[in-house]
This record gives structure tokens, C-alpha cells and sequence, in this order.
């Protein structure tokens, strides 16, 4: 089983180390770095990674998101050897060990592991994103006119002319692990609509809506792992703040009751920097 794990990354942790010690020997890795970051800072890991051509001035929330994951799934694409990509940030970390993750995929061959959320939990908001326009300045973290703009509801006079011709929309997580045929479907499925992605071009948090409505339209739908939590369905252990719009910090340290709780999980996210990340990688190097 050949697998590749994809990082979209903007700035060097001590979750990537980790990742890249860990994971270096058991699969290939590839990094996108966000363009108005300074490669430098990856010195330490260079040897063992590859960096995309490509990079995307990545912005929370804004279309670049959805184009960085892209520049990523096309990089699998070209190389006929993976059979799996994950896709993870700079503040994820695996759950499980290399051999581990390849042992699972193996076992769950022809499994995608993508979240999706069923109609019913879908808000009016979570249309809104793709009906309506959303100017540059609603993608900064701060900023008096995003507030202005979203908490008048202005955006409702700027929509999006090519919303009604989508598929029905659905919703899901970013990070997720698919296989090569998934991704050979999206890219083939992009290349023929390109329509489809210029729906997107003025989205607010698109990219979790992107992939998951393809999903919803393609052959692969059946092919995913159920659960109830959109998160796990993909792979992924994420614990959520009450509001549902942050994940909260998770700690390196605690990966084996982490484990206990997601069996089937390959990686934890949103990692704290304040992690004891040598006791973490004591406790799987040992597994």
C-alpha cells in the first residue's frame, strides 16, 4: 500500500517535526507552504519532504484553501504509485504509527475516509456560504466590515449567478484521506465543469463544501466509512468547542487515550504547541 500524506502548512511546529520523524520511513510526504511563508524555517525536515512548485496565498476561510488542497491532489495524481492521500494541516498529528496507518488502509482498501454531514444539519448559513459573494476583506480574522457585512446580512444583495446551477450542496470536514480513484474522479470531474470551481471563486469557508458535494454527485459515496461523527468518518479525532466553530486544543501527550476513544481514527487535530511531544513520541515508538 503506497500512501502519501499531504500537509497544507503555513509556518513550522513541533507537530510537523513530529509528523515528519515519525511518518518519514513509512510513507512519502509532501508539503504545500503557504506563499507568504518563508521556506527557510522548514530547514530541519527539508531532506525528508517534498514541497510542491505551487504555492497558494492561503487565507482562512477563502477560496485559496480549496485551490492549495487542489495543488496537493494533483501532485498525487501525477505520481502513479499512491494509492491513498491524507490530507493534514501543521497542527495535526498521527494517531496511529506509519506501519499502523499503512496496515489500516490496507485492510479498508477501496474505503474513502471523507466526512459528510447529513441534510438535517445543514443551516441556512451553510448555503449562504456559496448563494452570496463575500468580498476580500470578510477573510481577515479581524476587521470592523467583515462584521459590518455578515452581521447586517449585506451579502444577501451580492449573490453568487452561479450557485443554482450546483449540485445539491453538502458539507463536511477538510481533512480527510481519499483514494487515487476519488482523486482521479474529482480532478477528471473538474477538468470537464469548470464551472464547478468558479462557483467557488467568492465562497466564505467553501472548502468544506467543496469536495463533499462532488462526493455526494460521484460513484465513491458508497464507498465511505460510516459514523456519525463527520469528523471520524474521515479519519480524523477532533473535539469541538460548544459553539461548533473551533476545535479545541488537544495535547500530544494524552494519544493513547485518544486512541481508546477513536479506534479507527489516523490522526488528532488541533495539536497544542504546548504538548509534551517527547512523551508522544515515547508512547508510539513503543507501539
Amino acid at each position: 500500500m503506497q500512501h502519501i500524506l499531504a500537509i497544507i502548512s503555513y509556518k513550522m511546529t513541533h507537530a510537523l517535526k513530529c509528523t515528519v520523524d515519525l511518518l518519514k520511513n513509512d510513507m512519502d510526504i509532501v508539503i504545500h507552504v503557504d506563499a507568504k511563508s518563508d521556506i527557510k524555517q522548514y530547514d530541519s525536515i527539508k531532506e525528508f519532504v517534498t514541497f510542491t512548485e505551487e504555492r497558494i496565498d492561503v487565507r482562512w476561510g477563502h477560496y485559496s484553501q480549496i485551490l492549495a488542497m487542489l495543488v496537493l491532489l494533483k501532485y498525487m495524481k501525477s505520481k502513479e504509485k499512491y494509492h491513498y492521500i491524507s490530507i493534514i494541516s501543521e497542527s495535526d498529528i498521527p494517531l496511529k504509527t506509519g506501519k499502523e496507518i499503512n496496515t489500516f488502509l490496507t485492510l479498508h482498501k477501496g474505503k474513502e475516509f471523507i466526512g459528510m454531514v447529513s441534510n438535517e444539519q445543514m443551516s441556512d448559513f451553510e448555503y449562504d456560504k456559496l448563494k452570496y459573494n463575500y468580498p476580500d476583506f470578510c477573510f481577515s480574522k479581524r476587521g470592523i466590515f467583515k462584521k459590518i457585512y455578515r452581521g447586517t446580512k449585506v451579502y444577501r444583495f451580492f449573490k453568487n449567478a452561479r450557485y443554482y446551477s450546483l449540485p445539491p450542496l453538502r458539507k463536511g470536514s477538510q481533512w480527510f484521506t481519499i483514494s487515487r480513484e476519488f482523486t482521479d474522479w474529482i480532478i477528471g470531474y473538474l477538468d470537464k465543469h469548470p464551472d464547478y470551481q468558479e462557483a467557488f471563486c467568492h465562497s466564505y469557508c467553501g472548502d468544506e463544501l467543496f469536495f463533499q458535494t462532488l462526493l455526494a454527485i460521484s460513484p465513491f459515496q458508497e464507498r465511505v466509512m460510516n459514523n456519525k461523527d463527520d469528523c471520524l468518518m474521515g479519519g480524523r479525532y477532533i473535539i469541538w468547542e460548544a459553539d461548533k466553530t473551533s476545535p479545541c486544543d488537544l495535547f500530544a501527550e494524552k494519544v493513547l487515550e485518544y486512541r481508546k476513544e477513536a479506534e479507527s481514527a489516523l490522526f488528532f487535530r488541533k495539536v497544542s504547541e504546548e504538548s509534551d511531544f517527547d512523551v508522544y513520541m515515547h508512547l508510539l515508538n513503543k507501539l
